[in-house]
């Protein structure tokens, strides 16, 4: 999924458990910044050898984050260590999660495997979990369905049920394949 179909989850989320906007902030932060990758990209000529790979991968984030939360309660003395280290790692781990079901794989454990995983259920841009996404995201903010949880997490089940119904259709297409 692509940059667009993250923050969407993100405004799901900060609607369904009423955030406040640092913390809303600091899950875009968390969302965006594996794509800082591409800043190096521009200095480095080889670009399939940092392609998702190092700012996609759990233990470099988290050494990130780190880092980032530091300087967030530098400079907003309000914010909570913990808090912002946590939310920021929420937004990582929906990108990486949401990169994890593309069909280009990322190194998710560099560098103690070089291995590198995907799913290969979604494309990279998939209209279906963003229609999922803006339909849910209406429904909250304008119906004021965030007083009602059953029906605020249809759409997480609605996305459940349609990368399962992907994963299906390609496992069965990839059987057909095989034996024909």
């Amino acid at each position: 999924m692509n940059i667009i179909t993250n923050i969407l989850f993100s405004i799901y989320l900060y609607f369904l458990f009423k955030l406040d906007n640092a913390s809303f902030y600091i899950i875009v932060l968390g969302i965006v910044f594996p794509h800082f990758e591409f800043l190096l990209t521009l200095f480095i000529k080889d670009r399939l050898k940092i392609s998702n790979k190092i700012f996609h991968s759990i233990p470099i984030i988290t050494l990130f984050n780190l880092i980032i939360s530091f300087l967030l309660i530098i400079v907003f003395k309000e914010l909570n260590y913990l808090h912002s280290f946590l939310f920021l790692f929420l937004g990582n781990l929906i990108h990486l999660f949401s990169d994890l079901l593309k069909s280009k794989p990322i190194y998710i454990v560099y560098p103690f495997r070089k291995n590198r995983f995907s799913l290969s259920i979604s494309n990279y841009f998939d209209l279906a979990p963003i229609i999922i996404l803006v339909i849910s995201n209406f429904l909250i903010i304008f119906l004021g369905l965030q007083k009602i949880r059953v029906e605020v997490f249809l759409p997480l089940l609605l996305l459940i049920i349609y990368f399962n119904l992907r994963f299906l259709i390609k496992k069965i297409i990839f059987k057909k394949l095989y034996l024909i």
